[in-house]
């Protein structure tokens, strides 16, 4: 934030003029508008301090009255980017508290007129990290790396061999764990568990704190009450064995359904004289058992993070399972979709809401007989074939009708697409179904980064549902 904020104020060429020419009451009218901005985008950053090239104090925003006082030894940060003309930054201990301080070069043209500083309160900063993580922050910084300015050492710092930790809220048993375990993690362990009377912690290094030069100078820790967590842990063990335990046994119970349908439907093949219309039958028994086991996983993770959202899982997987065992090859389209949307729904919760779906039919057509299974062999092809990982699919449905070719049923996606096509079992026993039972035809073509195929049904005849 603090480098958009530099870069907006050195394009302001009234402000760099009134600080290249000493005009302290322009400066403060034309810097007013940048201070208090800086305060609204984040109130933390409290001071902006104007210095000259010699390291005097020109102008503090936040207190305008006080300048002229020479900051060299005072503050050496404004010496070292005087001197460099390069931006820096570094972290002072004073009588107002812990301050992160920020300091940028000013040019005009190509003349170095003096620098700017920023200063915030860290007790502000790590108290928002506690709201934002719900942990506990600390701050270690080497003492090498720290200004101390006429100070005491507050009851917020723990001095801890050449190091500063700063804990802003000066938890009892967060001086306890720093000051009886010897800071392990301080050290380079990445995580400890610490016991503290009836209460358990975990702390854990969150993330290094770098300078202007990538160099690291210290760490932020967070301390995490996990003491919950190690009570439910047993019972939560529980609970996922026990649901694991069910799902892996209404998989069995799936497995073996649609094992047995496959061993009826091979049977009903060899004694029906009509191979085509027995084809149609088997594609209605064909329930795609990967799908099964995705949906089937999804739920288990929507078991403990959305139930809500798991219970209306189950229901639509239900449904699925329950038209996908009918006997009837022939169904409304009314029917056809309920089947459709509830398969699309399911695959949307598994893709995370990355597959978008439209479907375009005149309400007067729902009645209107096709093969079971017709659209949705067509929709499950688009998960087989079309996904691409990070991008959004979207899949569009049309039916319409007209007395030349009949019903007319367009399917559509923008997915991976295909130079040449492999038909497999699926597609050809469904084109001849089509073909020599309902007069119709398959096609497929691609058209403007879109997959498409289309079903054209005349009519179909009634004895395939015999």
């Amino acid at each position: 934030m603090a480098n958009y904020f530099f870069s907006d104020l050195r394009c302001d060429e009234s402000l760099i003029s009134s600080f290249q020419n000493r005009e302290l009451e322009d400066l403060y009218i034309n810097s007013k508008k940048y201070f208090n901005k800086l305060k609204n985008i984040n109130s933390d950053f409290n001071n902006m301090h104007y210095y000259l090239p010699d390291n005097t104090s020109f102008l503090r925003m936040h207190k305008k009255d006080k300048y002229g006082d020479n900051l060299s030894t005072f503050r050496p940060i404004v010496s070292y980017v005087n001197k460099h003309k390069i931006e820096s930054y570094g972290f002072e201990l004073g009588y107002y508290g812990f301050y992160l301080r920020v300091v940028n070069p000013i040019y005009k043209d190509t003349e170095h007129i003096g620098s700017l500083g920023l200063g915030s309160n860290l007790s502000d900063l790590m108290n928002e990290l506690y709201v934002l993580n719900n942990s506990i922050p600390l701050l270690l910084l080497n003492q090498k790396n720290i200004l101390k300015k006429n100070i005491n050492i507050s009851q917020n710092i723990i001095e801890f061999e050449n190091n500063i930790v700063f804990n802003p809220r000066n938890n009892d048993y967060i001086n306890y764990i720093i000051q009886t375990t010897n800071l392990d993690i301080l050290q380079g362990q990445e995580y400890k568990i610490v016991n503290y009377k009836n209460s358990k912690y975990l702390i854990h290094n969150a993330f290094p704190i770098n300078n202007f030069n990538n160099i690291t100078i210290g760490k932020i820790i967070n301390v995490v009450d996990v003491t919950e967590d190690f009570y439910h842990l047993h019972h939560e063990m529980f609970i996922s064995v026990t649901i694991n335990s069910l799902l892996f046994i209404i998989i069995l119970f799936l497995i073996y359904i649609i094992l047995d349908n496959y061993i009826k439907e091979f049977k009903k093949i060899e004694q029906n004289y009509n191979q085509i219309a027995m084809k149609l039958k088997n594609i209605s028994r064909n329930l795609n058992p990967h799908f099964l086991f995705n949906a089937l996983s999804v739920l288990s993770e929507l078991i403990y993070k959305d139930p809500k959202k798991a219970d209306i899982t189950i229901v639509k997987l239900s449904k699925f399972i329950r038209n996908s065992l009918g006997s009837d090859s022939l169904i409304s389209l009314k029917q056809e979709f309920e089947f459709v949307s509830n398969y699309l729904d399911i695959q949307m919760i598994r893709f995370e809401n990355k597959i978008n779906y439209n479907l375009n039919i005149d309400n007067n057509m729902l009645d209107r007989m096709i093969p079971k299974f017709s659209i949705q062999l067509l929709i499950e092809n688009i998960f087989k074939h079309a996904i691409i990982a990070d991008k959004n699919i979207e899949i569009n449905i049309e039916i319409k009708y007209n007395t030349v070719n009949g019903i007319e049923i367009i399917v559509s996606d923008n997915g991976k697409g295909f130079n040449e096509i492999n038909k497999g079992f699926g597609l050809t026993s469904l084109e001849q179904v089509i073909k020599s039972y309902c007069h119709g035809e398959l096609s497929y073509w691609r058209e403007d980064n879109y997959t498409y195929f289309k079903i054209n049904i005349k009519e179909c005849h009634e004895n395939l549902n015999s």
